[in-house]
């Protein structure tokens, strides 16, 4: 499931919920993942922008032996953005 939308002229953010589920033998193994993402659009030419982005990740595993993991990321990238059209 994703839902996002603009905040102003520059900025916008987004969530992210992704799941994985596999059942065997009575066994489960799961995969769930939950995004916030923030893009910032920057100006550089008259079609060109530069997109810094700041990506919140975090994961949740669990394998078939009951073994649990969690693990938190934080993603840093830079895009950059060619408009075409007018």
């Amino acid at each position: 499931m994703r839902l996002g939308g603009t905040v102003s002229q520059h900025l916008r953010l987004g969530g992210e919920m992704l799941a994985w589920i596999d059942d065997q033998g009575g066994q489960t193994a799961s995969l769930s993942s939950f995004l916030l993402i923030a893009g910032w659009e920057l100006r550089v030419g008259r079609r060109v922008y530069l997109n810094p982005a700041v990506d919140l990740v975090g994961h949740r595993y669990t394998g078939r032996a009951g073994d649990r993991y969690h693990e938190r990321l934080l993603n840093f990238g830079l895009g950059i953005l060619f408009q075409s059209g007018r």
